[in-house]
């Protein structure tokens, strides 16, 4: 992230798409990849996390909904402006 706002500046609106990879290694994962995301974004101008990955859904064991459960819970509660993490 740093690189992009660095070759981009501080006018440009960096979205960031969250990748499937990481949901794969459990709820965990995703949050300690979420946080990192926010503390380098932070204070937080001009970003935008996004997920447009095909995050599978898997009877029995599925991924879908913790994953996006634990973005959405770390982003309502780091992801306020500004981002101090």
């Amino acid at each position: 992230m740093s690189e992009a706002r660095d070759a981009w500046g501080s006018d440009t609106i960096i979205s960031a798409n969250f990748p499937e990879t990481v949901c794969l290694q459990g709820v965990a994962a995703v949050e300690r990849f979420t946080k990192e995301m926010l503390r380098e974004v932070a204070p937080g101008d001009g970003f935008m996390l996004t997920v447009t990955e095909d995050i599978p859904y898997r009877e029995p064991n599925d991924i879908l909904e913790p994953s996006l459960t634990a973005i959405t819970e770390v982003m309502w509660k780091h992801g306020k402006y500004p981002i101090k993490l």
